[in-house]
């Protein structure tokens, strides 16, 4: 692996290693932003069908009020509960538009628009309700109550009348009238409270009665009791032809509250249950969908997360061991070579980068050493050789100086020539020695160089690694505002669940009233049945109203089951959220193990940088060495120049010796 690594330069060793890591946090952090949002999303969805779901259970609540308060305009006609309805039909409108903003899907806008026309049906029926009341209620007071007043108080003289003259026939007939009277506007009264069909038939039937009796009482009269029955006859025609529109009014209106509207409201609850039971649908959709995607996104972020961590410790382990053991092994053999061991092997020829150019140089410079050893071995062998050469001719010198002064002289001369050669010798083998130091001091300088190289390297290398940190942190703290976010979230969901309550407690309150309401017909039952003939009207409108609380309560029962529905389904998005903000935690250690990564790797790039000054400082070692030795070789050369000048100077005064003692030979054999 390290042989590998080594046929790359370290910068871009450690540049690639640096971009995995980097691309590998690029993508926790996009997954990390992806999973958040897509999370929100499916909050928010879940959120608004959530809040549909509620919405929906508050129309059909509103549209059961609205009923019952036009049932209770139907038989108070208080205009104050006739605006009470128009106010609950426009928060129905302000609901009903409400979920037509927040829905998406255009089949469940067609439900809602749908609950909308039945709403305007049903406000245009509650509309007629109240135009034929007002109607009934005019012909009631004006056209029918006046008239039978008039024709009761005119056959009531009459009969007192009657009955101080004595005339009993008149009398009798009169009272007969007086009862037929009686019966009618008795039946009249009747069909006001139960508008039904054998009632107005009744009414028919007993004016048929009064007629006749009223043709018997006529034929008895004359003058002004005549003249006033005739009135009376004409009030009655009057009388009836406003009860046969005030019948035909009340047919129309208890068509309306009985029929029509009964049944509007029925679809209308029919279809808002089967809105409350799509949205639970939906919801129970939306917890499936947000949980699938947090566990999937919990299952990503985990597994990269982990690769990433275990591929950054890789690649830092395996990039400073490639960096760090070759200069160790490097640092261990300059060490061997500055103690003088010039054997050692050099290890990390064979590589590419700057420590294999490192190698190359602390090669050379062994290579340059062992040169420089080998002279100095020469020069010393030289130096030896010389010595012993001039002692063996000084013995010679000793031994022939007192045989033969000639003899002497010849030995001197040519010690002398020997000597000016050794000397020269030893100056060109000093030169050489000073050329060598100069070469190897290159070539430390251009390691040093190297040295410094990796150096400016590794100081990068922290700096990128400090930059990660940085991003690292980022990362922690755009989780940290992610698990804020999802706490709000958590915050507004329990508001949701508590405002569930409150409509449970609402929904219970109307459970109560129409329980109350219930036991409020029963006893107008009995009451009505202990008035006989008279509390029929009152019977049939207590059991409608018993009715209509049996309806109320079943409607109640199913608000409240699909309250607590809505309440469930709130807990679970409680829970969660709950989940979502584990998660996030789960992310933000993820992020800090990242960053205790970088730090480990930051450490390891400090002791890189320990280990070059290390080999720095070696190097300058040998420069300085090398100078030593260049200015030993220097001064050898020296030396060596003062020898063959006194060699020259030898082998001058052996010729001037040669040439006197050559004359004082030829002066001692001339004489």
């Amino acid at each position: 692996m390290i042989q590998f690594m080594a046929r790359f330069k370290i910068g871009i060793r450690i540049g690639v290693g640096f971009t995995v890591v980097l691309l590998l946090l690029a993508i926790e952090v996009a997954l990390s932003y992806r999973s958040g949002s897509a999370s929100v999303a499916s909050l928010e969805n879940y959120n608004r069908v959530a809040g549909n779901a509620v919405l929906i259970g508050q129309v059909d609540a509103n549209v059961g009020q609205m009923r019952r308060l036009a049932l209770s305009y139907l038989y108070s006609g208080d205009p104050a509960t006739a605006t009470a309805v128009r106010a609950t039909r426009d928060q129905l409108t302000r609901d009903l538009d409400s979920l037509l903003q927040s829905t998406r899907a255009e089949s469940r806008k067609e439900r809602y628009r749908r609950l909308q026309g039945i709403l305007a049906d049903y406000m245009r029926n509650f509309d007629s309700l109240e135009q034929l009341r007002a109607d009934k209620e005019r012909l009631f007071d004006q056209d029918m109550v006046g008239p039978g007043m008039q024709a009761a108080t005119a056959i009531g003289t009459l009969l007192g009348q009657s009955l101080s003259n004595g005339t009993m026939d008149v009398a009798a007939r009169a009272g007969a009238l007086q009862e037929a009277l009686l019966s009618l506007r008795l039946n009249v009264y009747r069909y006001a409270n139960t508008p039904k069909a054998e009632q107005a038939a009744e009414v028919e039937r007993l004016y048929g009665v009064f007629k006749e009796r009223h043709a018997a009482l006529v034929t008895l009269l004359n003058g002004a009791s005549l003249s006033a029955m005739q009135d009376v006859s004409g009030q009655m025609d009057r009388y009836m032809t406003a009860f046969k529109t005030f019948a035909q009014r009340g047919q129309d209106l208890h068509k309306l509250s009985m029929i029509d509207m009964p049944q509007q409201a029925k679809v209308f609850s029919d279809v808002s249950v089967e809105a409350l039971k799509v949205a639970q649908d939906r919801m129970q959709e939306e917890r499936v969908s947000a949980t699938r995607l947090i566990e999937g996104n919990q299952s990503d972020s985990l597994m990269l997360g982990i690769a990433a961590l275990v591929l950054g410790v890789s690649m830092a382990g395996v990039i400073a061991f490639g960096i760090t053991d070759p200069i160790h092994r490097m640092a261990r053999a300059m060490g061997s070579l500055a103690g003088g061991d010039l054997e050692t092997d050099v290890p990390a020829l064979d590589f590419k980068d700057e420590v294999g150019e490192m190698a190359q140089a602390v090669e050379v410079f062994k290579e340059n050493a062992q040169r420089v050893r080998q002279m100095e071995a020469e020069q010393h062998l030289a130096e030896e050789r010389a010595a012993e050469e001039k002692r063996r001719l000084m013995n010679q010198l000793a031994d022939s100086f007192q045989s033969s002064v000639g003899h002497v002289v010849e030995t001197v001369s040519s010690a002398a020539t020997e000597l000016q050669a050794t000397a020269q010798t030893m100056a060109a083998i000093a030169e050489e020695t000073e050329r060598q130091s100069e070469a190897v001091s290159v070539a430390s300088e251009q390691a040093s160089a190297n040295v410094q190289t990796v150096a400016s390297a590794a100081e990068e290398l922290s700096s990128s690694i400090s930059e990660i940190g940085r991003q690292v942190q980022h990362s922690s703290e755009i989780t940290s505002r992610a698990a804020e976010k999802a706490a709000t979230t958590h915050e507004v969901m329990k508001g949701l669940s508590t405002s569930a309550s409150q409509i449970g407690e609402v929904v219970n309150m109307i459970t109560d009233i129409a329980e109350q309401t219930n036991l409020l017909a029963l006893n107008a039952t009995i009451e009505a049945a202990r008035a006989g003939d008279a509390g029929k009207g009152f019977a049939v409108v207590a059991n409608e109203v018993k009715n209509l609380a049996s309806q109320t309560g079943r409607a109640t029962e199913e608000i409240s089951r699909q309250i607590a529905s809505v309440q469930s389904e709130t807990q679970h998005a409680v829970a969660a959220i709950d989940e979502i903000v584990g998660i996030i935690e789960d992310i933000n250690q993820v992020a800090s193990s990242i960053a205790t990564a970088v730090e480990q790797q930051n450490a390891a790039t400090r002791e890189i940088a320990r280990n070059v000054e290390q080999a720095a400082a070696g190097t300058g070692e040998v420069s300085s060495n090398i100078q030593g030795v260049s200015q030993a070789a220097g001064e050898a050369g020296a030396a060596s120049e003062q020898v063959v000048a006194a060699s020259q100077e030898l082998a001058q005064n052996a010729a001037i010796l040669q040439q006197e003692v050559s004359s004082f030979v030829s002066r001692v054999r001339a004489s």
